[in-house]
């Protein structure tokens, strides 16, 4: 099983659309997400765990490539909101 912990703005609009975000990216490497964990929680930023299901680990690089490009997204839609 796979996992990242990752840190985002505490915005709760922001947690939904992380998952929503990490969610799509990932169908499109045919990974599937057990759980996301909220972790902690702060006035400045949520970090949350992600599980990715063993069925659809095939390469942990191409995961942490996903795990890249999220992060990117990320800021962007930090930038924007």
């Amino acid at each position: 099983m796979l996992w990242a912990n990752f840190d985002a703005p505490s915005d709760v609009k922001l947690q939904s659309s992380a998952y929503n975000i990490l969610n799509l990216m990932l169908m499109n490497f045919s990974y599937s997400i057990n759980e996301l964990v909220e972790l902690h929680r702060s006035d400045e930023y949520l970090q949350l765990r992600v599980v990715i299901k063993d069925d659809y680990v095939h390469d942990g690089i191409v995961f942490a490539e996903i795990l890249h490009e999220f992060y990117q997204r990320m800021e962007i839609l930090n930038e924007v909101l």
